[in-house]
């Protein structure tokens, strides 16, 4: 009897401890709308290629195009970035905007704008895009829903 209860503690007691070393992280997946926390705009130094683009760390920032990524403030152990790229054009006047995040079935469903402006092209290559800092999930895909916009004011850019 005094065996099968050292035996019983003993197997509790390890069992107890691998639990408690072996706990997962539980996912942080949101649903509903998402909170902008800061918005970043410009209508040079974006990406060459047009997309939308899930960041969380510094390295994606680093490799994901943009000319200046310094000028972007965002803590990675917190938050994270939705990047809408709209790729090389060959006039000024083009811009992009990020209006809100929703995040839907595991996936961020991003509303944007853009304006696509008439006129002569000029020399050299703009790359217009639109950043949005977000609070960190795991979500890391995203949708876009694209609007285009004629007349409505430039954003504000960085």
């Amino acid at each position: 009897m005094r065996c099968v209860l050292i035996l019983l503690m003993v197997t509790c007691l390890t069992l107890a401890g691998c639990a408690s070393g072996s706990e997962k992280r539980t996912k942080l997946i949101p649903k509903g709308p998402i909170p902008v926390v800061r918005t970043y705009n410009s209508e040079v130094g974006g990406p060459a290629h047009q997309g939308l683009y899930v960041i969380n760390s510094s390295r994606g920032l680093a490799n994901a195009g943009l000319i200046r990524p310094d000028r972007i403030e965002v803590d990675f152990d917190t938050e994270m970035l939705i990047l809408y790229a709209m790729g090389d054009k060959d006039r000024r006047g083009f811009w992009a905007m990020i209006e809100s995040v929703f995040a839907r079935d595991g996936v961020y469903v991003v509303n944007t704008r853009y304006n696509s402006p008439g006129g002569v092209p000029a020399q050299g290559r703009y790359r217009p895009f639109a950043v949005a800092v977000i609070p960190r999930s795991d979500i890391t895909t995203a949708r876009p829903v694209v609007r285009l916009t004629t007349g409505a004011p430039k954003p504000v850019s960085y």
